[in-house]
């Protein structure tokens, strides 16, 4: 959407040189039309709030409690969306200085520039916002597309100039397809990462909860038993989800959308009153991920760590162990 606002821009500017006041209201009313769901939030918010822009007020602390605390410095979060761009690419964008330098050159040269001027603005607005807030950790590669999707033509053409001027290719349509392939074949070999997506956060948790369900449905195990999950951000839905036993599955804290701020049950009981609180519940696996958490239960006599993995830890817990 913020795309489409930017090339409303470059339309509206125009129809203004051109006098077209009949088109310009017409493309005032698109925008009206498609921004009204803001347009109207943000007198609501004021409303319920008494504040404007509340969203982007609460939006930096809301999130951080998801990141323990994003203590990150603001180079690293400023080239983060930029670093995300590079990666779909690499070595591609080398020839995009060469694409742009062309084009700089010819004829219409504002009308051809003009997307990717569009797309590296907003690269910039995303970047700076991402400083005073945190990146999506759902999926951030989705974030880059919408800029390779842009960026990417003008890289192509680099090619197609390079083969034009180093004299391997004279007939222009041999020059095209050469370069076509060239991109294609290089993009092929990042399109083969996606496979590796496994290979982040989400394996441990979900190898430490395909643990847990071999461990409940072993034949000495009693079915009454349960286990208890850290409510760890989206990790501890990966946990659950692999562990499939949703009805014995419990965690360490009340579930909330503000369980960042809830702290672990574990964290603030005695010794005598954690065990109790597991033979309540006839808990006897813990599987948790925070160090301090980890921590604790490392210091109980009956806790008994039985899986370490990555960042994550399983604990077993002696639930006849004398007070």
């Amino acid at each position: 959407m913020n795309v489409v606002n930017l090339c409303l821009c470059f339309f509206a500017w125009r129809m203004l040189g051109e006098k077209d006041y009949g088109g310009l209201v017409k493309l005032v009313g698109f925008f009206i039309l498609s921004n009204l769901f803001i347009i109207n939030y943000l007198p609501s918010e004021y409303l319920a709030t008494g504040q404007w822009l509340a969203m982007f007020r609460g939006h930096s602390d809301f999130t951080k409690g998801f990141y323990n605390g994003y203590h990150i410095g603001p180079l690293q979060k400023l080239s983060y969306y930029p670093r995300l761009v590079a990666s779909t690419g690499n070595v591609l964008w080398i020839s995009l200085p060469i694409g742009l330098y062309w084009l700089g050159g010819q004829q219409r040269k504002e009308i051809t520039l003009f997307p990717f001027a569009v797309g590296f603005g907003t690269l910039i607005f995303y970047s700076v916002f991402n400083v005073l807030s945190v990146p999506a950790a759902a999926a951030p590669g989705r974030y880059s597309l919408p800029f390779s999707i842009l960026f990417f033509p003008y890289a192509a053409l680099g090619i197609v100039v390079i083969f034009k001027y180093s004299g391997y290719f004279t007939d222009v349509r041999i020059r095209r397809a050469a370069a076509a392939i060239l991109v294609i074949f290089i993009l092929g070999l990042n399109f083969m990462k996606a496979i590796d997506f496994e290979v982040k956060s989400a394996k441990a948790a979900v190898s430490i909860g395909r643990y847990l369900k071999e461990s409940m449905e072993k034949d000495v195990a009693d079915p009454e038993e349960t286990v208890m999950v850290e409510l760890f951000y989206w990790d501890y839905l990966y946990v659950e989800l692999a562990a499939r036993h949703f009805d014995r599955v419990r965690f360490d804290r009340e579930e909330s959308d503000e369980f960042s701020g809830i702290p672990s049950v574990l964290l603030s009981m005695g010794d005598d009153d954690i065990l109790q609180y597991m033979r309540k519940e006839k808990t006897r696996l813990i599987a948790v991920k925070d160090d301090a958490i980890k921590k604790r239960l490392d210091s109980l006599a009956f806790m008994h760590k039985i899986k370490d993995l990555d960042n994550w830890a399983v604990y077993e817990i002696d639930l006849k162990h004398d007070l």
